[in-house]
C-alpha cells in the first residue's frame, strides 16, 4: 500500500517536472517568437535575433518584477487592514524594488535597447538585397543569383506558424506581422529581378519579377504608400523595355513614374530629390541638357541648403553635372565642379568610382581642346598629384584621359561582368576617345571586339548594338551595306515610339540629337555615290527632315479635330508661363494630356513613315526639278571633321537621284564674310547678275550641269544656305527658285491663287505705346523688358507706311470688286489675331515690327538663371501688335506675339501669311529641323505658304514691295510669281537691300 507521503512526493515531482516543461516550452516560444520576429540573414541577423530575445526577456522580467511590487503592496493594504502594519518596513521594501527597477531599466536601456537597434540596422544593412548586391560588386554573379532565389523561394513560401508555438502564431495573426511579412516578399521579389537584370542572363524573366512584385503591391490593401512601392519596378521596367528596343512601352511606363513623383509632397526633402532625379533621367533621356543642367542645379541646391549627407547619390550628381557642363561648352562652369568633386571622398562603390574615372578623363579631354596641359591643371589645383601617375609635368592629358577610361574599362569588367550595358558602354566611350582623338586603328580594334561581345545579344541590347554598329560605319571598318541598313533601321524604330510620348520640346531636343546618328548613316551613302546609295541617301532625306515639326503638327491638327474645350486647354497648356518651378508640372500635364486624349478619343499615333524618292519623281515635269541641299561632316584622317555641301538632284527623267558635291563650308564663308553695314553687305551679295561669280556662281556652277534653261526647282535648303534669300539672288534667271521646306511638301504643293469665296485681312498701323501698359509677367521677361526698352528707347518707332500698306491693300482688292478687312491702331491687336483661328482666309497680312534675340543676346540681359524657356529661340522672336486696353486685359493680349504662342494657332485654312517686319524669317538653326523662329511658327500652325524678311527691311520700300504684290495677286498669278514680279519691278528702282530680304516659304 502506497503511502500518503509517497503520493505527496510523486505529486510533487509531477509538478516540478510538468513546471520545467512549462518553462522549457516557455523557452521555446520565446525563442521562436525571436527567431520569427528577426527573420535573421547573415551575422547581423542573427545577433539581431539575440537581441530580440534580450528584449523579450527584458521585458518578462519587468513584468515579474511589476507583479512581485503588486503583490507587495497588496500585502502591505492588507496588513494595514489587519493592523500590523510596519511602515519602516514598508519603505525598506519599497526602495529595494525601486532599486531592482532602476539597474533593470538602466541595464536594459544602456545594453539591450543599444545593441537592438545597432544590431537592427546592421541586420537590415546587411540583409539579402544588401548581400546580393555585395557579391555582384565582387563579380560573384552565380553566387548572387543563387542567394537572391533562396530568399525569394524563402518568403514566397511563407507559412503561419503552428500553433504549438503560440506566441509566434498570435504575432503572425497581427497587422505588423503581415505587414513584414509582405514588405520582406516584396523585396526578395524585386531583389531576384534586380539580380537577373544585373547579370543581363534574362530580361524577360528580370521583367516577368518587376511585374510580379506589381502585381502583389496592386493584390494587397496594406501598403498604406503604394505609389512609393510602385516607382522602383516601374523604373526598372521601363529600362529593360529601352534595352529590348520597346520604346512606346518604355515611354509609358516612364511617363507612370514621373506622374508618380510628381504627386509627391515636397515636405520630404528626400522625396523631393528622388522626384527630380526622375525628371533629371527623363531629360537627359531626350538629351535636353539645358533642362538638364536646371534640373540639377535644383536638386544640388536642395543638398546646400540642408543636412543631406553627400552620399553616392550626391557624387554621381556631381559627375553628372560636370558632363553636362562639358557638353554645353561650359569651361569656367565645368572647373568649378570639378574642382568640388576631386574634394570628396569618394564611394568606394565601384559603380561610382567607375563613373569618376570617366568624368576626370573627360575633364582632360575638354581641357586638352582648349589647348591647357598638365601644369594649367596643377597650377589650377585641379589634379591631386598623389592620385594619378604623372611622371613629369609634360605628362599629355590624352594620354592620362586614356589610361583613366581604360582602368574605368577593366573595374566594370570585374565588377559587373562582359555582359553587362555598364561594361559595353565604357569600351564604346574607350573608343569614341580613340576615334575622335585620330587613334583610328586602336578605335577599329575595340569596336571590332565590343561587335563580337554582344553579336548574340543584340535583341537584348538593342541600343547599345545601334553605337557599335554607327561605330563601325563612321570608322569605314569592314562596313557593308547590310550593317548599314541594319543601323538605319534600328534608329527610325526608336525615333518612330519616341516622338508621340513626348513634349514639343522633347521631340525637337530628342531628333536634333539622333540627327547625329543619321549623319553617319548619310556619310556611308555619299562616299559611296551609287545609286543604291543615292536613292536611300534621299529616302532618307525625306524621312528625317522636319521629322519633329511633322509630328508636333501632327499633334496639333489632330487636336484642332477635337472639341473647343480641348482646344482651348491644350492651348492654355503649351503658352503656360514656364519657369523651373512649374516646368516639371507642366511637362507631366502635357503628356497626361496627349495620353487621355489618345486614349478618350482613340486618336491614331504619329509614325514617321518610309519615304520613297519615286513619289516626288511622279509629281514633277519634265521641265522641274526637286533638290535637297544637305550638309555632312566628313572624319578626315586625323580625327578632325569638315563640313561639305552636296545636292541631290532629282527629275522624272532620271532614274535615280545624282548626287553632286557643291562646296566646303570655309568657302561660303569667305564669301559671306563682307565688311559694312547692312544695306552694304545685302548690296554686294545679291546684286551680281553674273550666274558664274561671287555667292551665285558658288552655288550654282555645280549644278548647271545638270539642269535646263528655263526650269522650275523645287529647292529644300540646309546650314547656312537657310539664312539667304535664294530665289532674290537668282531674280534675273530664266529658272523659278520655289523653297519648300523638303522636297515631300511637292506631293501635296498647289501654286496658290486668288480664291474670291475665301476672306482677306491685313493688319497695320499698330499702336505700339499700349505695350508699354502691359503688366503681364513673362517665364521670358528679359525679351519683354527688352521690347519695353527698345520702345521706350525709340528703337521700335511708329511705323507711318504700315497705315499706307495695308489701306493700298484694300484699294487693290477693291478695285478688283474684293474686301479686304483691315486693322489699324488698337484694333490691330494679338486678341483679334486670336480671333483667326480656324477661318478660311487667301491671306493674313501682318505689317509691324518683328523681332529676333539670338541666345548670346539673351545672355547679355539681366537674366532668370532658373528659368528654362529662355533658352528657347520660339520664345525670342515674334511680331509687335496692339494691346486692346477696351476690350481685353489678359496675358494674351499684351502685343507682344511669340512664335511660341503663334505656333499653338490653328492657321490651316490660311492660303497665305505676310510677315511684313524685320527679321521674320530668322531664327536658331537647328539642321534637320530647319529654323526655329516664326518660320517654323506658321508651320506649326498650318499656314500653307508664309512670305517672311531676312534682315531689318525699310518701312516705305517695303509698302511699295506689297502693293506691287497684291496687284499681281489679285490679277491671277500665283503667289509665287506674284512676289518675283514685284521683286524684278522694284529691282530696276532699288538696291537689293530694299527688296530682297522677302522669301516665299511653300
Amino acid at each position: 500500500m502506497i503511502s500518503r507521503s509517497s503520493i505527496i512526493e510523486s505529486i510533487k515531482s509531477s509538478m516540478n517536472i510538468i513546471l520545467l516543461l512549462v518553462v522549457v516550452y516557455f523557452i521555446i516560444i520565446i525563442i521562436h517568437l525571436a527567431w520569427y520576429i528577426a527573420s535573421p540573414e547573415g551575422f547581423w541577423g542573427f545577433n539581431y535575433f539575440i537581441e530580440v530575445i534580450r528584449v523579450l526577456l527584458f521585458c518578462i522580467l519587468l513584468l515579474v518584477v511589476i507583479v512581485v511590487i503588486v503583490l507587495l503592496i497588496l500585502n502591505y493594504l492588507y496588513s494595514l487592514f489587519k493592523g500590523k502594519f510596519n511602515f519602516k518596513k514598508l519603505l525598506n521594501g519599497i526602495g529595494v524594488l525601486l532599486f531592482i527597477i532602476f539597474a533593470i531599466v538602466i541595464n536594459g536601456l544602456y545594453y539591450n535597447y543599444g545593441s537592438f537597434w545597432f544590431t537592427s540596422i546592421m541586420s537590415d544593412k546587411y540583409s539579402y538585397l544588401e548581400q546580393s548586391e555585395k557579391m555582384l560588386k565582387k563579380g560573384e554573379f552565380v553566387n548572387a543569383i543563387e542567394f537572391s532565389e533562396n530568399a525569394y523561394e524563402k518568403y514566397r513560401n511563407t507559412s503561419y506558424p503552428s500553433v504549438f508555438f503560440i506566441l509566434s502564431h498570435l504575432y503572425s495573426k497581427t497587422t505588423i506581422a503581415k505587414n513584414v511579412r509582405l514588405d520582406k516578399k516584396y523585396a526578395s521579389t524585386i531583389n531576384l529581378a534586380m539580380c537577373i537584370e544585373s547579370t543581363m542572363q534574362d530580361l524577360g524573366q528580370a521583367e516577368k519579377k518587376y511585374k510580379e512584385a506589381l502585381s502583389l503591391i496592386g493584390s494587397e490593401s496594406y501598403f498604406e504608400n503604394q505609389d512609393e512601392y510602385l516607382v522602383f519596378p516601374k523604373m526598372a521596367l521601363a529600362n529593360i523595355r529601352e534595352l529590348q528596343g520597346d520604346y512606346e512601352a518604355s515611354e509609358k511606363l516612364f511617363f507612370e513614374v514621373e506622374k508618380l513623383y510628381s504627386g509627391f509632397s515636397d515636405k520630404d526633402l528626400s522625396y523631393k530629390i528622388q522626384s527630380l532625379t526622375i525628371f533629371l533621367v527623363s531629360s537627359m533621356r531626350s538629351r535636353d541638357l539645358e533642362e538638364s543642367e536646371l534640373i540639377l542645379n535644383s536638386i544640388l541646391k536642395s543638398y546646400e541648403n540642408s543636412e543631406l549627407k553627400k552620399d553616392k547619390n550626391y557624387q554621381f550628381l556631381i559627375n553628372t553635372k560636370v558632363g553636362i557642363e562639358i557638353k554645353m561648352n561650359k569651361y569656367n562652369a565645368a572647373r568649378k565642379t570639378y574642382a568640388e568633386l576631386i574634394s570628396l571622398d569618394i564611394s568606394e562603390d565601384p559603380n561610382i568610382f567607375a563613373i569618376l574615372l570617366s568624368t576626370k578623363a573627360n575633364f582632360f579631354i575638354y581641357a586638352y581642346s582648349r589647348g591647357l596641359n598638365y601644369k594649367d591643371l596643377k597650377a589650377l589645383n585641379l589634379i591631386k598629384s598623389s592620385s594619378f601617375f604623372f611622371d613629369n609635368d609634360d605628362k599629355n592629358l590624352l594620354d592620362e584621359a586614356e589610361r583613366l577610361l581604360i582602368e574605368q574599362v577593366e573595374i566594370l569588367r570585374e565588377s559587373k561582368g562582359e555582359n553587362s550595358v555598364s561594361f559595353c558602354e565604357a569600351l564604346i566611350e574607350l573608343g569614341d576617345f580613340y576615334k575622335h582623338n585620330g587613334f583610328l586603328n586602336k578605335a577599329k580594334k575595340v569596336f571590332k571586339n565590343l561587335h563580337g561581345l554582344i553579336e548574340y545579344e543584340k535583341q537584348e541590347l538593342r541600343d547599345v548594338y545601334l553605337k557599335v554598329l554607327l561605330a563601325h560605319i563612321s570608322l569605314g571598318d569592314e562596313v557593308d551595306l547590310t550593317m548599314v541598313k541594319e543601323a538605319e533601321q534600328l534608329i527610325f524604330e526608336r525615333l518612330n515610339l519616341k516622338l508621340f510620348f513626348s513634349t514639343s520640346r522633347a521631340k525637337e531636343t530628342y531628333v536634333s540629337k539622333v540627327e547625329n546618328e543619321i549623319n553617319i548613316i548619310n556619310s556611308y551613302y555619299l562616299k559611296n555615290n551609287s545609286p543604291q546609295s543615292n536613292i536611300s541617301l534621299y529616302n532618307n532625306i525625306l524621312r528625317f527632315n522636319k521629322t519633329a515639326l511633322n509630328a508636333n503638327k501632327e499633334v496639333n491638327e489632330l487636336i484642332n479635330e477635337l472639341p473647343n474645350e480641348i482646344k482651348k486647354a491644350y492651348a492654355e497648356l503649351l503658352n503656360s508661363s514656364i519657369n523651373f518651378n512649374d516646368s516639371i508640372s507642366i511637362n507631366v500635364k502635357e503628356k497626361e494630356f496627349l495620353y487621355s486624349i489618345i486614349e478618350d478619343y482613340n486618336l491614331p499615333l504619329y509614325y514617321n513613315q518610309d519615304s520613297n524618292y519615286l513619289l516626288i519623281q511622279n509629281c514633277l515635269d519634265k521641265d522641274e526639278y526637286a533638290i535637297e541641299i544637305l550638309t555632312t561632316d566628313y572624319l578626315k584622317k586625323n580625327g578632325e571633321f569638315s563640313k561639305k555641301y552636296f545636292a541631290l538632284v532629282l527629275n522624272n527623267e532620271l532614274e535615280w537621284p545624282v548626287r553632286i558635291e557643291l562646296f566646303n563650308q570655309n568657302k561660303l564663308e569667305d564669301i559671306l564674310d563682307i565688311q559694312g553695314d547692312i544695306v552694304l553687305r545685302n548690296n554686294l551679295l545679291y546684286k551680281t547678275k553674273d550666274e558664274n561669280v561671287g555667292l551665285r556662281g558658288l552655288i550654282w556652277n555645280p549644278l548647271k550641269d545638270f539642269i535646263k534653261p528655263g526650269s522650275k526647282i523645287f529647292l529644300s535648303l540646309s546650314g547656312d544656305l537657310s539664312s539667304i534669300a535664294l530665289p532674290s539672288l537668282f531674280i534675273s534667271s530664266k529658272n523659278d527658285i520655289r523653297l519648300v521646306s523638303s522636297t515631300k511638301n511637292i506631293i501635296e504643293l498647289h501654286e496658290g491663287y486668288y480664291d474670291d469665296s475665301k476672306r482677306n485681312i491685313a493688319f497695320g498701323g499698330v499702336d505700339f505705346s499700349s505695350i508699354n501698359l502691359s503688366n503681364r509677367t513673362r517665364s521670358f521677361s528679359s525679351v519683354t523688358n527688352s521690347i519695353k526698352n527698345n520702345l521706350q528707347n525709340g528703337f521700335f518707332p511708329p511705323l507711318p507706311y504700315t497705315f499706307k500698306e495695308v489701306d493700298e491693300i484694300k484699294t487693290v482688292l477693291a478695285a478688283n470688286q474684293q474686301e479686304c478687312l483691315v486693322l489699324y491702331d488698337d484694333e490691330a491687336s494679338e486678341t483679334n489675331l486670336r480671333k483667326l483661328n480656324g477661318i478660311a482666309f487667301n491671306f493674313i497680312h501682318i505689317a509691324t515690327h518683328g523681332f529676333y534675340y539670338t541666345s548670346a543676346d539673351v545672355n547679355l540681359m539681366d537674366r532668370n538663371v532658373t528659368n528654362i524657356s529662355i533658352d528657347d529661340s520660339m520664345n525670342r522672336s515674334g511680331i509687335l501688335l496692339s494691346q486692346n486696353l477696351k476690350n481685353d486685359l489678359s496675358y494674351a493680349n499684351d502685343g507682344i506675339v511669340t512664335a511660341k504662342e503663334l505656333s499653338s494657332m490653328d492657321l490651316s485654312n490660311v492660303d497665305l501669311m505676310v510677315l511684313s517686319a524685320c527679321d521674320t524669317g530668322k531664327g536658331d538653326y537647328k539642321g534637320s529641323e530647319g529654323i526655329f523662329g516664326l518660320q517654323r511658327a506658321l508651320e506649326l500652325s498650318g499656314v500653307k505658304k508664309q512670305i517672311v524678311s531676312l534682315w531689318k527691311v525699310p518701312d516705305k520700300e517695303t509698302s511699295e514691295l506689297f502693293t506691287l504684290f497684291y496687284k499681281n495677286y489679285i490679277e491671277g498669278n500665283s503667289i509665287y510669281h506674284s512676289l518675283k514680279q514685284a521683286q524684278i519691278s522694284m529691282s530696276e528702282k532699288y538696291e537689293p537691300y530694299y527688296w530682297a530680304s522677302f522669301i516665299l516659304l511653300e
